[in-house]
């Protein structure tokens, strides 16, 4: 189930069995092999990074963040991510992808019939209408970014992804 409280939680293992903070794991782990530069992660006032964000990436660096994980992990060739780990990040374990409720580890999941096609997606929501869609079977990553704050509809970019991108698909 969704729970924002789980990356803090996630933080402070990293820290505990790494010694190093999540943003200095990321960076050396993630963003680095991946050529991500240009971020902004907000930390607490002791320095702890929470995890829960605000992160600020750049829609072509959220789209490599797609790409890692419709490559199984892979980033050029070089296994970045264990294919093991993508794959149960990506399942559905709470909810049903059938009415695009589906939830695994930090990944929405959903199923939609697409002109008589199945088409399954999973995909990264973050506030404000912050998207990475990935369709495998289509070997498509689709990035929505904006500033579409509560009250603002945050759901646009899920609406224009199932509504129009996934129909022109075919």
């Amino acid at each position: 189930m969704y729970n924002s409280g789980c990356p803090v939680l996630e933080a402070a293992i990293i820290k505990k069995s790494t010694g190093e903070d999540a943003d200095i794991f990321a960076k050396k782990n993630f963003f680095t092999p991946l050529n991500i530069t240009n971020y902004y992660w907000r930390k607490n006032k002791d320095g702890f990074i929470t995890a829960v964000g605000p992160i600020l990436l750049r829609p072509r660096d959220l789209a490599k963040l797609g790409q890692l994980f419709l490559d199984s992990g892979k980033w050029k060739g070089k296994q970045i991510v264990s294919a093991n780990w993508v794959a149960d990040a990506t399942a559905t374990f709470i909810g049903s992808e059938s009415n695009a409720t589906g939830y695994g580890y930090h990944w929405w999941t959903a199923t939609y019939n697409v002109n008589s096609n199945l088409i399954r997606m999973f995909l990264a929501s973050g506030s404000g209408g912050q998207y990475i869609f990935v369709v495998p079977s289509l070997n498509a990553v689709v990035v929505f970014t904006g500033g579409n704050y509560p009250p603002l509809n945050q759901g646009a970019p899920y609406t224009m992804m199932t509504n129009v991108i996934l129909p022109a698909m075919f």
